[in-house]
């Protein structure tokens, strides 16, 4: 009797042991590669607003609305946010506006965090109207002893409705030139196309959105083909470009010329 109390006792001891061995599973979240995810805080540093005009896999330049040009270090803590979520450095591309928050380390300028600003929306012209005509009106002439002259019913003609001219969104923002006749509205502070032609004091592109855009060059403008420094004399006709500029005396100054190798 005694051996099986002492059994017993044994069985019900391994079996609590058992009981409170529990094991709990690890969860581990991974987040895409170059993203950062972070509570949004308060920004830390220098806040500066602009549009991006160069990329590298460890800077980007940035130019503001003053022409000042900023070039911008990124590093594992940088936090990148659109539209109130977390982002990529990968959507902080070309010809994007951002607000960016910075602090200095030696000589270089530390980003901290990154705002990519929404794309404005451009003008939708209105869809042509459609005018109803009314039929013609049947004038019926009373019974009577003598019948009354018909009466001549006059319809108005249709009215026509011009739809109103679609706005192009590139050429000259300045005065038209004899060699640049149009002078339109362009959003960016750059132009990229093909030379067309060059002078001692100006560069003639072609864009997708004008056959001939005047940019005028300076002592300060600088020329690169790739990464190699070149002269305003190695730009030939065909040769793709992104021209960064800045408006002066009402005339486009480019303050650098990028070529990019034809492809054979």
């Amino acid at each position: 009797m005694k051996r099986i109390l002492l059994s017993t006792a044994i069985g019900l001891l391994t079996t609590v042991a058992h009981a409170q061995t529990v094991t709990t599973p690890s969860v581990q979240v991974q987040t895409p590669a170059g993203t950062t995810v972070v509570a949004p805080g308060a920004p830390i540093g220098i806040e500066v607003q602009g549009r991006v005009v160069r990329t590298g896999p460890d800077r980007f330049v940035v130019v503001d609305s003053g022409a000042r040009e900023y070039t911008f270090y990124t590093s594992p803590r940088t936090v990148y946010w659109q539209n109130t979520a977390p982002t990529a450095y990968t959507n902080v591309a070309v010809g994007t506006a951002i607000t960016a928050w910075y602090t200095t380390d030696g000589q270089k300028q530390i980003v901290n965090r990154v705002n990519v600003l929404p794309t404005p929306v451009t003008g939708v012209a209105p869809a042509p109207q459609k005018i109803v005509v009314p039929a013609p009106t049947t004038v019926v002439a009373p019974v009577t002893g003598v019948a009354p002259a018909p009466q001549t019913v006059v319809v108005p003609a249709p009215a026509t409705v011009v739809a109103p001219a679609t706005t192009t969104r590139e050429v000259l923002p300045v005065l038209p030139t004899g060699t640049s006749p149009t002078n339109f509205y362009n959003p960016t502070a750059f132009y990229e196309g093909e030379v067309l032609r060059v002078a001692s004091d100006r560069v003639v592109l072609r864009t997708a959105a004008a056959p001939e855009v005047v940019v005028y060059v300076n002592p300060q403008t600088t020329y690169r083909l790739g990464e190699r420094a070149v002269a305003l004399t190695d730009l030939s006709p065909g040769t793709p470009v992104r021209v960064d500029y800045v408006v002066q005396d009402n005339r486009p100054f480019a303050r650098g010329v990028v070529a990019r190798v034809r492809n054979p």
